[in-house]
């Protein structure tokens, strides 16, 4: 007797813990994803580093395995799992790929166009009638996937560098005291040429680090002949993080970061704008995809509140989920976001061949907003909807120009003045790729951007909008007058036409009268 009450107590537990995951149905999923495992990305000794199966920073075969177990988990997921779905009723119930279901996006770039496929290779396993769309923008223009190209992370990137050694030069300094250690590493992997200057040892560090994880994932790094690396690997990739995180990390505390916002906050406002579309019915889709690179992932993260080492170094395939939940009590086809909910969870592929590269969540914890300000991690990884906005919101730009705004600093270094005079000499590349992503703030007051030429002008009889607006009634007026004065002009022609043809018609009648007579 007492071993039946203790099962029964036992299924009512379980039951109880189903049915409170069920308390929402899942309306919406939305996966972002870093590529598959590559080959290095080295311009030094490619094919010693490289090797000729898989050139420098394409995806390998490795890397098609991890994608492919990413999607063979969110079918899973999706189809049987019943602490997300009712197994009787799946969410994703074909194993045919289909347009209307799945949108997928990518980077324009091979390593994630191929990852994208590989996604949705696990998630329709039926390859019988399998022909992807997978959407991508140009490289160059690409804000919503290649972060990198963002205005203010791309300054940072290339023009802070001495800012970044002093914040990075230090880690370095505490994990390798020893100066000839990343020497010695660096001879194991062909790079000792790579880290031959000192003041380079960050860049060293994390160079070697990108190669290590590389070499780990296909097995490399366990063989003979990488004892170094293998052994310090840890450290390296600290050095690594600490350069991640200068650049895609959000500080409330840094002014500059206050005023640009969070640097993920393009991507995250685009996966809320799906959800507010389904909400109102105008999103068709189950299921929507992004490829894209580490470097994307990080700002993500920032945006979400997680600056870890874990966050800040994405393994290859670190996948985050954001799924739109509405409440089981809630009608269906509601539009209040009261009746919605955001769960987010991220998880990645194992990392070495031993694996299998079968996915797992790992321990992220999302973090929520309540109407009164405070912060709070929620319970299971899921936010109200209007506290999980809160939050992302709480990190939106104060200054107009977003991620557009650039440290003045940082603009002289590029040469791309906000307030220049006339240029004679030709922009560089990267002032006049600034200007183009950011005409609105690209030229300071008082001055205007050239469509033409991309050179900052002053402008003329518009030092204030109310002169500016003045002169638009000025003319509007004399539009006007000059309108009325040709109407009265083509009516008084009309006039006078029409009494000559009538004075004309009856001098002719005159003449056939008398011509009777």
């Amino acid at each position: 007797m007492q071993l039946f009450l203790f099962l029964v107590s036992v299924c009512l537990l379980c039951l109880t813990h189903v049915c409170a995951e069920r308390d929402y149905v899942l309306e919406l999923a939305q996966a972002v994803h870093r590529h598959g495992a590559r080959s290095p990305v080295v311009d030094h000794n490619i094919t010693e580093i490289c090797g000729f199966e898989f050139p420098c920073g394409f995806l390998n075969r490795e890397g098609q395995q991890q994608t492919v177990q990413v999607g063979h988990f969110l079918r899973h997921r999706y189809t049987a799992d019943e602490t997300v779905v009712d197994p009787t009723h799946p969410f994703l119930p074909d194993e045919l790929y289909n347009l209307t279901v799945a949108y997928s996006r990518s980077s324009n770039v091979p390593r994630t166009l191929q990852s994208a496929e590989g996604v949705l290779r696990g998630l329709f396993p039926n390859m019988t009638h399998y022909y992807p769309a997978i959407l991508a923008e140009t490289t160059t223009t690409d804000l919503l996937l290649r972060a990198d190209n963002l205005a203010a992370i791309y300054a940072d990137t290339n023009f802070a560098k001495e800012e970044l050694k002093e914040v990075c030069n230090p880690v370095a300094d505490a994990e390798f005291p020893d100066g000839t250690l990343l020497n010695q590493i660096a001879a194991e992997v062909h790079s000792d040429e790579f880290c031959s200057n000192p003041k380079k040892r960050v860049s060293c560090a994390k160079k070697l680090c990108d190669i290590g994880r590389c070499y780990q994932t296909t097995g490399r790094l366990a063989e003979d002949g990488y004892p170094l690396l293998r052994e310090h690997l840890p450290e390296l990739c600290t050095v690594a993080a600490c350069v991640n995180r200068f650049k895609s990390s959000f500080n409330a505390s840094n002014p500059v970061h206050v005023l640009q916002g969070s640097r993920g906050q393009v991507l995250v406002q685009e996966i809320l704008h799906n959800a507010r579309q389904k909400m109102k019915g105008k999103n068709t889709y189950k299921f929507m995809d992004y490829s894209t690179h580490d470097s994307t992932l990080r700002p993500l993260a920032g945006t979400l509140g997680d600056n870890s080492d874990l966050a800040m170094m994405p393994t290859f395939a670190t996948t985050y989920v954001f799924e739109l939940l509405r409440r089981a009590t809630a009608a269906e086809g509601s539009t209040e976001v009261g009746d919605y909910a955001m769960r987010v969870k991220r998880g990645h592929p194992g990392v070495t061949p031993d694996t299998n590269f079968e996915f797992a969540w790992d321990d992220f914890e999302l973090r929520c907003m309540r109407a009164a300000g405070d912060v709070y991690v929620a319970e299971g990884n899921v936010c109200p909807l209007e506290d999980f906005i809160r939050f992302i919101d709480s990190s939106k730009p104060t200054n107009a120009a977003g991620l557009c705004y650039v440290d003045p600093v940082l603009l002289a270094r590029m040469k791309c003045p906000a307030d220049a005079e006339e240029t004679k000499e030709v922009l560089n590349s990267d002032c006049k790729l600034y200007r183009q992503q950011c005409p609105s703030y690209a030229c300071g007051d008082g001055y205007r951007l050239d469509g033409v030429d991309y050179g900052c002008y002053k402008s003329t009889k518009s030092a204030s909008p109310g002169r500016g607006v003045g002169s638009l009634v000025f003319f509007f007026f004399l539009g006007a007058a000059l309108t009325i004065a040709c109407l009265y002009v083509i009516k008084r022609l009309y006039k006078r036409s029409t009494q000559n043809r009538y004075e004309t018609v009856a001098t002719l009648e005159e003449s056939e009268v008398a011509a009777v007579v």
